[in-house]
């Protein structure tokens, strides 16, 4: 199948024009500021939550405050000058109380909705996920249509290699007759010409580019250095320099 056709079945029949970039990039822009509103409902409500607690621990103290001055109060025989110290600290523990009261009220009813709203929010963080996912699949096409023409060589290449390899196995076939092969007891005259095709063969024989670079990974791997994964970095350099460029501007040229 050609490379540009099974890139395109991958993620799709859309044509990898620059629409679809456009149209991606606006659709990220839509969610991430769906995102920034459903963080900030989130943190406003959890801000609720937070203040009602502290308002409760507030009101706690005053009331212990109050209660231990009491205690002291009345071990002091009720002396009229801490009796309005005492008066302040219980308005001081009242006040406080009514604050968490009405503060508690009103986050048990936000409590009940946080669940929700979180869960908005990572909904809303998948979505802008899933448009990353979408601008990557256009830039990817992109790059690919203007690869497409390296791709074209690189199947005429693969064909005409194809061709000769072909050719060369006719002249191996022609000087390998079936009567010589049958006799085991006899070595074939042309044993030494096959063994120039046989090497030729194996010198031009193509491998899976793992099985190729198998040696190169190995030969880093013993002395520790990186020229293998240098040489791949290279192959991507302008490439990954051109979906950088896209990435940042849709029309870039």
């Amino acid at each position: 199948m050609n490379i540009l056709r099974a890139a395109l079945s991958v993620v799709g029949s859309a044509p990898p024009d620059r629409a679809r970039l456009i149209d991606a990039n606006t659709k990220k822009a839509t969610r991430v500021e769906a995102v920034k509103h459903a963080r900030e409902k989130l943190e406003s409500q959890q801000t609720v939550v937070d203040e009602a607690d502290q308002l409760a621990r507030v009101a706690a103290a005053a009331q212990s405050k109050a209660r231990e001055f009491r205690t002291e109060w009345a071990r002091g025989g009720c002396k009229w000058s801490d009796t309005r110290e005492l008066q302040a600290l219980e308005a001081k523990a009242l006040e406080a109380s009514a604050a968490a009261e009405h503060a508690t009220t009103n986050a048990d009813v936000v409590r009940k909705m946080l669940p929700g709203s979180a869960s908005a929010l990572q909904s809303a963080e998948f979505d802008v996920r899933g448009a990353d996912d979408e601008i990557t699949a256009a830039i990817s096409l992109i790059v690919v249509a203007e690869a497409a023409e390296l791709c074209a060589s690189y199947e005429q290449a693969a064909k005409v290699y194809l061709e000769l390899r072909a050719q060369v196995l006719g002249v191996r076939w022609a000087i390998t007759p079936p009567w010589r092969l049958a006799n085991l007891n006899t070595m074939s005259p042309t044993i030494e010409a096959q063994e120039l095709i046989d090497a030729t063969l194996r010198r031009a024989e193509i491998k899976t580019f793992e099985a190729e670079r198998e040696s190169a990974d190995a030969r880093d791997y013993l002395n520790g250095t990186d020229f293998e994964a240098r040489w791949r970095e290279s192959l991507q350099a302008s490439w990954r320099a051109r979906a950088a460029a896209l990435l940042r501007d849709p029309n870039a040229k």
